[in-house]
């Protein structure tokens, strides 16, 4: 029985849209007084009578009278019961009755108490006061198009006084950089708006470089939740998952050129009955060797469709039901040229993983892969090398060490060989180059001989079979630490990798030779502003050809770059 525990899940990629517009400010009315009641007054108990004479009953008291209604009641004249004064009578609103007199003693037997006076009603709840309608202004009226930032003080509608200096006007941009790369994005150029406010709808995440052959959205209207890519028959598959306002999930698979025209897109069948935790969704492709195998997540299962070459949908198989309490890392694929690919999830405490037929309909028995409660140097990734499967995990045993785990998968499913790579390495997100026909590994990690001591790099590696090191690491230069995704392909010998920094807000490529000489130093693909988009850009890589395409997503849809460094 493994032991249950939720942890942080992180869906595909998603978008996030920066909208602009003046802000509202209101005035708020002040509430009205609350009436507050004051409670009667208790009367006290009467004083105890005193006993008659032996032998002969002390004659009955008169009753006391009861008090003036409002004021104190009036004090009971002694009778042999001698019973205590009267309530006042109810206060009016917002002063509370007072209570009655003590009645006094009965000369005969016991005297009563008097009763409390009752308690006065509060008095009434005042209203609150009207909102306000001020607005904040951003320009300075009829001066805002006179090509000059204005200051100004307006006051309108009896709201108070307000301070404005214009943001721009026309040419003149203030503080603002004319560079839509100084303001965090990829290119682009900012603007001043007709209301004199700075406009950076023009502002794009594709960066402008030599290496990047094409850059720009997906052909198609998407607000994707999760998105994936896959490469093969020389064309680009793409699935993706959204969530309408009533929580419904749905699931498409598209065909695009290696120049991004679209080629069909296919709505896929998804589950009956699903568990009302939508957000939690996940979407992975892989080619097969005659068509397309979307892997998908939605609670509380894991299953895979396949899809013709020309993008019908042939069926659906669940690889494993999954709550989402117990389901610690969404679920990725890992491609096989010549049959079904790996599919590879973390599930409380361990990685698992299950193989897909070649006509994508079926697949093998899940089984347990490596440890996943510490692989805090990481997440898991998987390649097909040769005639297996690997799949690479960081575990950390301390925060400041992370080891290379690889755990060979057979094509039947089975998990076999366990090995230690690289050891004494310190190894944070470690990633496997697919496509490849050697294990090359890239990772995160200190820099060797770096001054300062303990500065980031990413390196790239050649691993052989029993994890031993087959060339020196090549560094790609310094990042932060956890800084984001590190990916690559193989292009024959060479491999594109592909960097992710500041929480993969910006991309970065490199390419590096067969020999591990870099080829291309790293260039920028892509850039968002940090800070707005630091958590909703999961990228991808795959080979198309002989170029490499890579994909990112936000809910405002999925973007792509064809590159060839």
């Amino acid at each position: 029985m493994r032991t249950t525990r939720r942890a942080a899940f992180t869906a595909a990629v998603v978008f996030l849209v920066a909208c602009g517009g003046s802000k509202q400010q209101t005035q708020t009315g002040a509430a009205g007084t609350t009436g507050t009641g004051a409670a009667g007054a208790t009367g006290a108990a009467g004083v105890t009578g005193a006993g008659g004479g032996a032998g002969i009953m002390g004659d009955a008291g008169v009753t006391g009278t009861g008090g003036i209604t409002g004021a104190a009641g009036a004090t009971g004249s002694a009778g042999a019961s001698g019973a205590g004064g009267d309530a006042g009578a109810i206060g009016t609103a917002g002063s509370g009755g007072s209570g009655g007199t003590v009645g006094s003693a009965g000369m005969g037997d016991t005297g009563f108490g008097g009763r409390g006076g009752t308690v006065g009603t509060g008095g009434a709840v005042g209203t609150g006061g009207t909102a306000g309608t001020c607005a904040t202004p951003v320009n300075c009226g009829a001066l805002c198009g006179n090509g000059m930032r204005d200051t100004c003080t307006i006051q309108a509608n009896g709201c108070p006084a307000i301070a404005v200096t214009e943001a721009c006007d026309g040419a003149d941009l203030g503080n603002a950089s004319p560079s839509c790369a100084m303001q965090g994005y990829g290119s682009g150029s900012v603007a001043c708006a007709s209301n004199c406010t700075v406009d950076l709808s023009t502002c794009r995440a594709c960066a402008t470089d030599p290496n990047i052959k094409q850059c720009g959205a997906a052909p198609f209207t998407s607000a994707p939740r999760a998105a994936a890519m896959a490469g093969g028959f020389g064309e680009i598959g793409l699935a993706w998952m959204e969530i309408d306002a009533s929580q419904r999930v749905s699931l498409d698979f598209a065909r695009l050129s290696p120049t991004f025209n679209l080629l069909g897109t296919t709505r896929l069948r998804m589950p009956a009955v699903a568990e009302n935790d939508s957000e939690m969704v996940a979407v992975a492709v892989a080619a097969l060797p005659s068509g397309w195998v979307v892997v998908a997540y939605s609670p509380p299962e894991i299953f895979v469709h396949a899809v013709s070459a020309l993008g019908d949908d042939l069926g659906r198989t669940v690889v494993e039901r999954q709550p989402p309490e117990e389901l610690i890392w969404r679920p990725q694929v890992a491609q096989r040229p010549d049959g079904g690919p790996l599919v590879y999830w973390a599930a409380d405490d361990a990685w698992r993983a299950a193989v897909v037929a070649a006509d994508g309909r079926s697949v093998s028995a899940p089984v347990d892969l490596l440890p996943a409660g510490n692989t805090m140097g990481g997440l898991a990734s998987a390649a097909y090398v040769g005639d297996a499967f690997y799949v690479a995990v960081s575990i950390a045993p301390s925060f400041s060490q992370a080891e290379l785990h690889l755990r060979r998968v057979e094509t039947d499913g089975r998990a076999t060989t366990m090995i230690q790579a690289l050891p004494g390495v310190n190894a944070w997100n470690a990633a496997l180059v697919t496509g490849a026909n050697e294990l090359r590994v890239m990772y995160a990690g200190p820099m060797p001989g770096a001054a300062p001591a303990n500065t980031w790099g990413v390196m790239w590696q050649k691993v052989g079979a029993t994890g031993d090191a087959l060339s020196s690491p090549v560094v790609l230069g310094a990042v932060p630490p956890y800084s984001g995704p590190i990916q690559g392909v193989a292009l024959g010998a060479d491999t594109v990798v592909l960097i992710g920094r500041d929480n993969a807000t910006s991309l970065f490529a490199a390419r590096i030779g067969g020999d591990g000489g870099v080829i291309t130093s790293p260039f920028r693909i892509m850039a968002l502003p940090i800070g707005f988009y630091w958590a909703d850009v999961t990228p991808g890589i795959v080979r198309v050809s002989s170029e490499a395409i890579v994909a990112w997503h936000r809910f405002a849809g999925i973007e792509l770059a064809r590159i060839a460094p």
